[in-house]
């Protein structure tokens, strides 16, 4: 029991000295006290900085990558590359200009290249040669012009054969350069023999293969006439046949026609009719033949066998 209590004793006294010893140190009195004290900021030499901060991304990266390692066993979508892929624009502007694709077209797609127009040559006179077709089969002649129901002009002239199949021929060396294939036609054409003279054939039936090959398979429902690949002909030459007008009321015949832009008719004045150069530029077909052609078709002028087209005034054929 005495021993405990001296025990106590020494514990008492000595605790509380322990605890006052700061206050019997007089240099540490005024150490808590803030009467002079200034503020320092913690000031980091600039390299120090730059090491912070590279050590803190590669402590990230490692980080991200333990964090990869470590769950590879979920299931998650895989990291999204960004891959660079260039603009369409700016691939475009990389293609060099002078640079074009090669692109083959199959023969069949490949335009057929149209025959150049002959130049034509300056001729105000030609002079025709052939027969225009069998004159045994020629039962009369109407010159121009006529007037059809009395509201049509026709300036060509009518070669009646009575709807015989009879050939037709060039009259001179001439070239194909429009026509018109047509319901009731069938078949217009138009010849240049110069510059100046053109001739016309009208209600031909059959025309040669080289003239029908110019034209569709179906016929159109006007005889308005289209340019056609140009196609020669030598004088006496067969174009085509024909058995002329079709129909119940037809008359079997067909047209010829002659056509001078160096000459002007009494029709170029005529407000009635000089609105289509057929009508003010015709001529006398029959004028241009040889004289003992000529006179093989004169004596087969009939003006009274086309009673539903008479004569237009005087005709040109004098």
């Amino acid at each position: 029991m005495k021993k405990y209590l001296t025990t106590f004793i020494l514990i008492a006294i000595f605790i509380p000295s322990v605890a006052l010893a700061s206050w019997w140190n007089p240099f540490s009195w005024f150490n808590g006290w803030t009467f002079h004290k200034e503020e320092t900021s913690a000031e980091y030499p600039v390299e120090k900085i730059k090491t912070l901060a590279t050590t803190t991304t590669n402590t990230n990266n490692v980080s991200s990558k333990t964090r990869i390692t470590t769950t590879n066993t979920e299931q998650q979508d895989p990291p999204v590359v960004e891959k660079n892929i260039p603009k369409k624009d700016t691939v475009q502007q990389q293609i060099p200009q002078t640079v074009s694709p090669l692109v083959v077209t199959p023969p069949s797609q490949q335009p057929t290249a149209k025959t150049p127009k002959p130049k034509c040559v300056s001729n105000p006179s030609p002079t025709f040669t052939n027969h225009i077709t069998d004159m045994s089969k020629v039962d009369y002649l109407v010159p121009p012009p006529t007037i059809e129901s009395g509201i049509n002009l026709k300036p060509h002239g009518y070669i009646g054969t009575n709807g015989v199949n009879v050939p037709l021929y060039a009259p001179v060396a001439m070239t194909l350069k429009d026509g018109a294939y047509y319901v009731n036609g069938p078949y217009l054409l138009d010849f240049e023999v110069s510059c100046e003279v053109t001739v016309r054939f009208g209600h031909m039936t059959n025309p040669v293969e080289s003239i029908k090959k110019l034209f569709p398979n179906e016929p159109e429902t006007d005889s308005r006439t289209h340019e056609l690949s140009p196609v020669s002909f030598a004088a006496g030459e067969l174009i085509g046949y024909t058995t002329g007008t079709a129909g119940a009321n037809a008359a079997g015949n067909w047209d010829f026609g002659v056509y001078n832009s160096s000459i002007t008719n009494r029709y170029a004045n005529d407000p009635k009719w000089n609105n289509h150069l057929t009508n003010t530029t015709a001529v006398c077909p029959f004028d241009y033949f040889t004289p003992d052609l000529k006179m093989a078709y004169i004596s087969k002028f009939d003006y009274k066998s086309m009673a539903g087209n008479p004569p237009e005034g005087v005709s040109f054929c004098q």
